[in-house]
């Protein structure tokens, strides 16, 4: 069974991401958008049981781990079977693969600020 659980901001909360995300739509010419929550989509893949015991479980999952109730909301869904894995490069949501040598990760983990310098030779400081 998989459990699809979306995560977003409280209407109360502020949304920074979901702010810059909306103008940026709106300055790509999509004035249309007045508003944007940004959140997480969360799989998870439950063994055995019955609908309604993953039910119950998933609630708990939501509140002791997966969702901050005091700034954030949840809503799941279950359907049987298994989550269906993206093919080799390709993400679910249907943009184009990335281009070049460099992935995603690799992109994540490059530095954005400079290293500080190596000690002097010996190892100390003076």
């Amino acid at each position: 069974m998989i459990a699809r659980v979306v995560v977003v901001p409280k209407r109360s909360v502020n949304d920074p991401q979901g702010l810059t995300v909306r103008q940026g739509l709106n300055a790509l010419g999509f004035t249309e958008v007045a508003g944007v929550r940004v959140g997480k989509y969360i799989e998870v893949e439950l063994d055995g049981g019955s609908a309604d015991e993953a039910r119950e479980r998933v609630e708990a999952m939501c509140r002791r781990l997966l969702a901050n109730q005091v700034i954030e909301d949840f809503r799941f869904d279950l359907s049987p079977g298994t989550a269906p894995s993206p093919p080799e490069g390709e993400g679910r949501g249907g943009g184009a693969p990335l281009q070049g040598s460099q992935t995603a990760v690799d992109r994540a983990a490059s530095p954005r600020t400079p290293r500080p310098d190596p000690p002097p030779e010996g190892g100390r400081e003076r």
